[in-house]
């Protein structure tokens, strides 16, 4: 198939049924994984980055040449790096210093110019909720004083429209192939996928239970009522803030929120790369891992009923976290 440009390449990524895992795991259910590591730039963020920039140019917003900016743990900057360098907009990423080496020098070769934030509480490989403010701050600094177009992916709706079209193809897989999905987890970075597919998916699917994945060192949804609450480091880069006053994620309905530690993501990783030759994230990993554990929970609550079947994101590649591991 001939393409005009890279950028009609988004999209239309594969669901992946992990037969591997099930049996692995001793699961009765089906799971199913949307790759989302096959788009240009290997993850689900090259989706909001060419709808928002296009949308922001078709409606006058975003002018010829003019600079981008946002705030980014590694993946919305790489695809906005990719997005820009075709559109010739300059791009400034501002990223923590704790996120991996991989996706820096991938943005450099975009010719992204690089703002790096020292780290206010994590560490390398360990992102924080305060590192991303700071991060924030100064995206909307640098807004102001370089005239740039500010994304702002935790703040504005087109992402979630941009997801949208994600659950319209995972949806139309789901109903071309006659499968029978019962569980979709999703982890919470911005919330757009989230908010996207799971308000679709709750519409057509009756009975379909959704839940956000969290860090166990950052479940703000899961500790929403423990005053004592304090946020901590983890090393599940791209989400995990600590934060539920997110525009994007204003008023997330969600059935259970399912929280994994950072020794539970690692493993799991490794589990899926030499099961099923699938070397993910550490967030599509905790994605996968959330799933698996509804799944046989239903199952021991259950025993002699249907089993359920369900469904993730492998948001993107583990290629971004070798420094990490």
């Amino acid at each position: 198939m001939l393409y005009k440009s890279i950028l009609e390449t988004i999209g239309k990524t594969p669901l992946i049924k992990c037969d591997k895992l099930k049996k692995r795991f001793n699961l009765k259910g089906d799971l199913y994984g949307k790759a989302e590591f096959y788009n240009p730039t290997f993850s689900k963020k090259d989706r909001i980055a060419h709808y928002i920039i296009k949308k922001a140019r078709d409606e006058g917003i975003l002018k010829e040449g003019q600079p981008v900016v946002e705030a980014t743990s590694g993946n919305t900057g790489i695809a906005l790096s990719a997005v820009c360098a075709y559109y010739g907009h300059p791009f400034y990423a501002v990223i923590s210093e704790g996120n991996s080496i991989e996706r820096l020098k991938i943005m450099e070769m975009f010719g992204t110019h690089l703002v790096v934030m020292k780290q206010e509480d994590g560490s390398y490989g360990k992102v924080s909720g305060n590192d991303f403010e700071m991060n924030l701050e100064k995206a909307r600094d640098m807004e102001k004083k370089i005239g740039a177009f500010f994304v702002n992916q935790f703040g504005n709706p087109w992402n979630i429209e941009a997801q949208t079209i994600t659950g319209e193809e995972i949806l139309e897989d789901i109903l071309k192939n006659k499968l029978d999905i019962n569980i979709f987890c999703d982890f919470v970075g911005t919330g757009g996928s989230y908010q996207g597919i799971s308000k679709l998916l709750k519409k057509e699917i009756s009975g379909i239970e959704c839940n956000i994945v969290e860090p166990v060192n950052s479940c703000p949804y899961y500790e929403i009522n423990n005053k004592d609450y304090k946020p901590k480091p983890h090393i599940i880069q791209g989400g995990g803030y600590g934060r539920t006053d997110f525009p994007v994620l204003k008023d997330v309905k969600f059935d259970n929120s399912i929280f994994i530690t950072d020794e539970e993501t690692t493993e799991i990783m490794k589990i899926i790369a030499q099961e099923e030759g699938i070397f993910c994230s550490f967030s599509s990993a905790a994605n996968c891992l959330a799933t698996i554990k509804c799944l046989q929970k239903w199952e021991a609550e259950n025993p002699g009923e249907k089993a359920k079947n369900g469904l993730f994101i492998f948001c993107d590649t583990g290629m971004k976290y070798l420094s990490n591991l």
